[in-house]
């Protein structure tokens, strides 16, 4: 039974990533416009579009919280000291509801703005709620990545995960958005033109959060190891010892590398087939990524795999999917 909500959580976290991407993008293209924003609306509002959803696919978390989080245990209670209550089960649980619903509903402002945007109004009548939107999602995600991943081990901390997270969670959208405009949108009857110059924005934006990713996990490394505090190396000993050392050398070869060179390339970036490809590769190495940051803390560093892992991503992409293609769909017809 462990394994099963082991699995769910990586799983829960890759397909939330992706809809709260999609959301903080929307919030950005309200904010700043681009051409890149007009070829990806569609994608970003049916993926923020998902997110009441996931009040359901949080359910299982809450009904594994004592198979997945040490501190929901009473004998574990006593040693977070002034973190005690802030961990208590009932207020994790209305936390992460609140941040569900507040991605919820700053997506449904942020696509009735757009579907009710007249040119008579100023500029700033759009801007500012994507500007203070924008802001809430920072603070939102940066709590998510404390109570959802961090708290796996309730003693680490680094005051920098919380953008690291929201820098793998543009990436992943931006994947999303050429992937669905490439092979998704003409899927479903409308194949999209998508310009070489706006498919070469796109494809910057990777090379900027793959880069941003790339200096976030750096500094955190850094800072962390040099340091060399036993309360905070560990998370990194755990990865960076075992088997687990050669996830840390993937991540590092797939997440930054091998996009790094590929995207540096201007023919690839304007051709959105060839863009495509990384793409997929950008998704697959965030799954990479979702098992490495749960796993090694769940098992202690070591080198663990269930049957229910592959199950769990199958389910939870599956479903995720499904619900995303309808709404696609929908805006698709709506052009």
């Amino acid at each position: 039974m462990e394994a099963i909500f082991h699995s769910w959580l990586f799983a829960y976290h890759f397909i939330f990533i992706l809809m709260a991407g999609c959301v903080g993008l929307l919030l950005v293209y309200l904010m700043v416009g681009g051409r890149w924003g007009l070829a990806a609306k569609p994608v970003l509002r049916a993926g923020a579009a998902t997110a009441p959803w996931f009040f359901l696919f949080f359910l299982p978390i809450l009904l594994g919280l004592h198979h997945i989080y040490a501190w929901s245990h009473a004998d574990h209670v006593e040693s977070l000291h002034h973190k005690a209550f802030y961990f208590k089960p009932w207020f994790f649980a209305l936390r992460s509801f609140l941040y569900i619903g507040y991605l919820w509903w700053i997506s449904k402002k942020a696509r009735s703005l757009m579907d009710h945007w007249t040119p008579d109004k100023p500029l700033l009548y759009y801007q500012t709620p994507g500007a203070l939107g924008t802001l809430g999602f920072v603070l939102i995600m940066s709590l998510v990545s404390v109570d959802w991943i961090m708290s796996l081990d309730s003693h680490w901390f680094s005051t920098i995960f919380g953008a690291l997270i929201i820098m793998g969670s543009g990436l992943s959208a931006l994947a999303l958005i050429v992937v669905s405009l490439r092979w998704l949108a003409p899927q479903l009857g409308k194949s999209l033109t998508l310009p070489e110059t706006v498919s070469h924005d796109i494809g910057n934006l990777m090379l900027g959060f793959t880069m941003l990713w790339t200096y976030m996990s750096l500094s955190q490394f850094i800072i962390i190891w040099s340091a060399n505090l036993p309360e905070e190396v560990t998370w990194y000993a755990m990865r960076n010892l075992g088997p687990w050392r050669y996830f840390t050398i993937a991540l590092f070869i797939g997440q930054f590398a091998l996009p790094f060179l590929l995207l540096l390339a201007r023919e690839r970036k304007r051709q959105i087939t060839r863009l495509a490809r990384v793409a997929v590769f950008v998704l697959a190495m965030r799954v990479v990524e979702s098992i490495w940051l749960s796993r090694p803390t769940l098992t202690q560093g070591e080198f663990t795999f269930y049957w229910s892992d592959p199950i769990a991503l199958v389910v939870a992409l599956g479903l995720w999917f499904v619900i995303y293609r309808y709404y696609f769909r929908k805006e698709l017809a709506a052009i």
